[in-house]
């Protein structure tokens, strides 16, 4: 239920090496709700996204904010 994300933009940002959280979890979600998801899927990152890949998610973040 919570993946509704209330009907607001969602960004979801997907590490391709994530076992805990697999790719398909967002995936799913885009499918969901095509029109209100942004999926990024960074590759090489697993579930410790922000000390594996902080420049990219930030990047990513202030990219979906401007577009806002």
């Amino acid at each position: 239920e919570w993946w509704a994300g209330g009907g607001k933009p969602i960004l979801i940002i997907q590490g391709l090496d994530d076992g805990i959280g697999p790719p398909e979890n967002g995936r799913e979600v885009k499918r969901l709700y095509p029109d209100r998801v942004t999926l990024v899927e960074l590759p090489d990152v697993a579930h410790a996204m922000l000390p594996e890949a902080p420049e990219a998610i930030a990047r990513v973040v202030i990219e979906w904010l401007r577009r806002a």
